[in-house]
């Protein structure tokens, strides 16, 4: 009805900025059309739909876009970034190092002085875990800390949420790292896999640079099965949208169901490896 009068036109646009990337993008691309579609009502283009509703007052009417972005209104980037190098770092500490710290054991020999003794697999593969469980912990305080007051970025939900999902995430990092050092023989071979079991994924398919929907769907397909894509799926809810469990819920029963699974396959060829 305005534009039939010849007067302007408020158009509103809500913009998801969790991921700042897209949502620019996403901007650009609606500016666009409407510059376009301004432009064509000045100008009385040959598109359909003006020629059916559009008559000599409208030549002169005007569209202006009211953009409003959600969770993130000023695109920082680093408010998208950091969310992601937490799982990065927490998958370095519990993957990396501890499948290097065990095969270095192996490598070095001294693996099998420490099995004459009383302590039983399950019990050494437990205490080489948990110093990596505590300096995972430690290095995630450390990001969420400098994350606030260095590059201020606020968390919108609940601290003790995300240490839920931490350990989640963590309990799966450290049974790939287990998993690798299975299959790995020196210290070299389990860095490679490691990286290409853990870091890699955890960077290119969970999200955390490249969006998941421009991927092939052989690329998503592949990523289900890698918990990063679930974790940083729930860090970034609980950083920027302020939502929890009630709404994660798919993330949280997916890293428990791969947690529970790789600690129980690594742990079992880890003790027959050992037999």
């Amino acid at each position: 009805a305005h534009i039939h009068a010849g007067e302007s036109v408020t158009v509103g646009a809500l913009i998801d900025g969790s991921d700042s990337n897209t949502a620019t993008i996403a901007q650009g691309y609606l500016l666009a059309m409407i510059s376009r579609y301004t432009a064509a009502l000045a100008t009385n283009g040959p598109l359909a739909m003006q020629a059916a509703v559009l008559n000599a007052g409208a030549l002169g009417a005007q569209i202006d876009l009211k953009s409003r972005v959600w969770y993130n209104p000023e695109l920082r980037s680093v408010n998208f970034i950091v969310p992601g190098v937490i799982a990065v770092i927490m998958m370095i500490v519990g993957a990396i190092l501890t499948a290097l710290s065990i095969v270095k054991e192996k490598e070095r020999g001294t693996i099998e002085q420490i099995l004459v003794s009383p302590i039983r697999p399950l019990e050494m593969m437990i205490g080489k875990i948990i110093p990596y469980v505590i300096i995972a912990f430690i290095d995630l305080v450390i990001v969420v800390i400098a994350g606030y007051f260095v590059f201020h970025v606020p968390i919108k939900g609940s601290l003790l949420q995300l240490a839920f999902f931490a350990l989640f995430y963590l309990t799966a990092a450290l049974g790939t790292g287990v998993f690798v050092s299975t299959i790995a023989e020196t210290m070299q071979t389990a860095m490679l896999a490691a990286i290409f079991l853990s870091m890699l994924p955890s960077i290119l398919l969970s999200g955390f640079v490249f969006p998941l929907e421009n991927m092939p769907v052989a690329i998503r397909f592949l990523s289900y099965f890698f918990p990063g894509r679930y974790f940083v799926t729930a860090i970034r809810g609980i950083y920027l949208k302020g939502v929890g469990i009630s709404v994660l819920w798919p993330e949280a029963l997916l890293l428990l169901c791969f947690s529970t699974v790789i600690v129980w396959l690594s742990a079992s060829r880890f003790q027959e490896k050992l037999g």
